[in-house]
């Protein structure tokens, strides 16, 4: 008896992480953080791994999500949610939304860290509120801003939006920043 398929190949998606991390050396890295450059769209993960679940370009079952710089402190994306992501029927999985919130509170810390790339960066506390059901198939707009940094620790916070602004899913993040990667 055969095991059902998941659709993933274990082999196929190591190699394709090995590839991206080749292609995207730490140098690299540093530079796609360039303040200057911070102002236009920012889809590389922070550890530089395309296939990122949130946002990773080269992650085919993941969100894509694409995210720019609203100020020196806040970053936002639009998404529409496929209706594989649905929890209840036309809503968005709570765990998809908690997803979006921390990718996107997780690009506003970037902006913190940009001239420190060496430096790993990890949700320490996360918590969530759910104000609104969020429908599936309507563009979304996650917005996420830094609050104070203290130390190691960055606190943010975000709103998932529907088209008129209303918001569906508030979220409040503590990061810290863990020392330089090895």
């Amino acid at each position: 008896m055969s095991r059902p398929s998941t659709g993933w190949s274990t082999s196929a998606t190591v190699s394709a992480a090995r590839r991206a991390k080749r292609r995207l050396r730490p140098a690299a890295a540093a530079k796609r953080w360039n303040v200057g450059q911070m102002s236009a769209e920012l889809q590389l993960s922070w550890n530089g791994d395309p296939t990122c679940f949130g946002c990773g370009a080269e992650n085919e079952r993941g969100l894509q999500l694409t995210f720019r710089r609203t100020s020196d402190k806040a970053v936002e994306c639009e998404y529409v949610a496929p209706g594989h992501y649905c929890g209840a029927p036309t809503v968005l999985h709570g765990g998809i939304q908690a997803t979006i919130l921390d990718e996107a509170m997780g690009k506003a810390v970037h902006i913190a860290f940009h001239d420190r790339p060496e430096v790993r960066i990890v949700t320490a506390d996360f918590s969530l509120r759910y104000r609104r059901p969020v429908p599936i198939g309507e563009r979304l707009r996650a917005r996420a801003e830094i609050v104070r940094v203290e130390g190691p620790n960055v606190f943010v916070r975000g709103a998932l939006l529907d088209g008129e602004g209303n918001e569906l899913t508030l979220a409040e993040a503590r990061w810290r920043a863990l020392g330089e990667r090895s």
